[in-house]
């Protein structure tokens, strides 16, 4: 579906599996937007009329590789990259790459979960090369307090989602937590191995003794 809006031509994607608004591209002088299913066709308009800025900003910026804005997550504000042809938005060298700017709620947050999973898996494939095992499975949700839980019998680590906005290093440290709980592993061969694998794991763990006691 192609529609036309003050004076600007987009091409509509309708998407069964899109969860929100999300820009695709900018080409031959047309916005590409990927809209979900659900959302109301009478909407649309005013949908786009609202973000107008952000669709200006996006035009301006519409090249292959272009820096864009900033994004804000982990603890800190990041670069924000379009490269266009990225499946999936990934952090490297302290930049944030996605194919499209997040220009909704719910697209900011699936941004976020994906790249807080994308940081999960690879703290954790590390701690499976330093102890030879394998999880089964990762998973983010939101915990009322903890900031992981386990399944011994499934080799399961649930996260929480409040880990969004935690920095990389305490990332580390709760993974390392989860993964020694998860395989019973004694609090003097904890301790050996978070000096060798995890800087600052005291400080970290001193941060999580302050929140616990103030929120219990």
């Amino acid at each position: 579906m192609i529609i036309e809006v003050d004076g600007y031509t987009f091409r509509i994607f309708v998407e069964s599996s899109s969860k929100s608004i999300v820009i695709g591209g900018y080409r031959n002088q047309m916005i590409y937007l990927h809209v979900p299913h659900t959302f109301p066709t009478a909407e649309l308009y005013a949908f786009i009329r609202a973000n107008k800025r952000l669709i200006n900003s996006y035009i301006t910026n519409s090249y292959s590789e272009k820096q864009f804005d900033n994004f804000q997550i982990f603890d800190r504000v990041y670069t924000l990259v379009i490269k266009a042809r990225t499946s999936n938005p990934y952090l490297l060298a302290d930049k944030i790459y996605s194919s499209a700017y997040p220009i909704h709620e719910n697209a900011v947050k699936h941004m976020q979960y994906s790249l807080l999973l994308q940081q999960l898996t690879l703290q954790i494939s590390t701690w499976e090369e330093h102890l030879h095992l394998l999880i089964s499975e990762i998973k983010i949700r939101k915990l009322k307090t903890n900031y992981f839980t386990v399944c011994t019998r499934d080799k399961r680590i649930t996260f929480s989602a409040d880990l969004i906005q935690k920095s990389v290093g305490f990332i580390s440290f709760i993974c390392g937590e989860a993964v020694m709980c998860l395989m019973n592993i004694n609090s003097q061969e904890r301790a050996h191995l978070m000096d060798r694998f995890v800087k600052d794991w005291k400080l970290h763990e001193k941060n999580v003794s302050y929140e616990r006691e103030y929120t219990d």
